[in-house]
């Protein structure tokens, strides 16, 4: 159904591809990165450079607070190519908000 309605609204305009990275993402962060739960922040719609900023941080221990130790786990893997790949991805669902 958002397919339809995003496809009205959008015309011509291409889905974005989904890293493969971006499932662990959308296993906490929900379907086009919004949440079903407040404990996790919105991803889908954010900022590219604030979201591959915060990914680089968690990687590098930078970051602290509830999400760290999950986080740091995610994000320690990922390369700097996969970052800027899972940024581009969750900022361009912005039309979703």
């Amino acid at each position: 159904m958002a397919i339809i309605i995003l496809g009205d609204r959008h015309a011509g305009a291409q889905a974005p591809a989904v890293p493969d990275a971006a499932a662990v993402c959308l296993s906490c962060h929900g379907p086009f990165g919004r949440p079903e739960t407040p404990e996790y922040p919105i991803i889908g719609g954010q900022n590219a450079a604030y979201l591959a900023s915060a990914l680089r941080a968690y990687r590098a221990g930078q970051r602290t607070g509830e999400a760290a130790g999950v986080m740091t786990g995610v994000a320690e893997p990922l390369d700097d190519r996969t970052i800027e790949d899972l940024a581009a991805f969750f900022s361009s669902l912005r039309s979703l908000r």
